[in-house]
């Protein structure tokens, strides 16, 4: 099957980042089960951050940013990547 590839935004929210990677283990836990959306951690030079996402929908993503801020994570900000995934083309549903 033909696929071509398309651009796709994904948004994430970068809530805390720590040296302590347990605490931010743990939190991410938390932020899941509250928010129902799922985490990441990204770490570099033994900094943890932790991110919420992917959210497929920026106008989400920015108001859970808002909610995020006004729940005690007020250095919360949105992050947007770009990826490229499969869409399938026309010739490949048509047998």
């Amino acid at each position: 099957a033909l696929a071509e590839l398309k651009d796709t935004q994904l948004h994430f929210i970068q809530v805390v980042a720590s040296s302590n990677k347990a605490r931010v283990e743990n939190l991410a836990k938390s932020l899941e089960q509250k928010y129902k959306v799922k985490t990441r951690v990204q770490s570099a030079n033994n900094l943890y951050r932790l991110q919420l996402g992917p959210i497929g929908q920026q106008q989400l993503a920015t108001k859970l940013t808002e909610t995020l801020k006004q729940e005690g994570y007020p250095n919360s900000y949105l992050l947007t990547e770009w990826t490229k995934i499969n869409e399938p083309t026309l010739n490949s549903i048509v047998d």
